[in-house]
């Protein structure tokens, strides 16, 4: 299955809230992370969702999220 791949941390903590990542790589043109996930349709959705401010989600969930992916982005340096 295609991948998508983005090094945006709150767009991948918004979409991790329902999607699972298949995982993180370091970007090797640069020092950033990038969350991978499996490139559907739903994916698609909640990405133009996200970027035009029409998802939603608690906001509770998307800080602790956030903390998450960073503490995982803290353990691949």
């Amino acid at each position: 299955m295609k991948k998508y791949k983005t090094n945006s941390l709150s767009l991948a903590s918004a979409l991790s809230l329902f999607l699972p990542i298949t995982s993180i790589e370091k970007d090797p043109t640069n020092n950033n992370c990038l969350f991978c996930f499996d490139d559907t349709p739903q994916l698609r959705e909640l990405i133009s969702n996200f970027w035009n401010k029409n998802l939603q989600v608690d906001a509770s969930e998307f800080f602790a999220q956030t903390k998450t992916l960073k503490a995982r982005i803290h353990e691949m340096l």
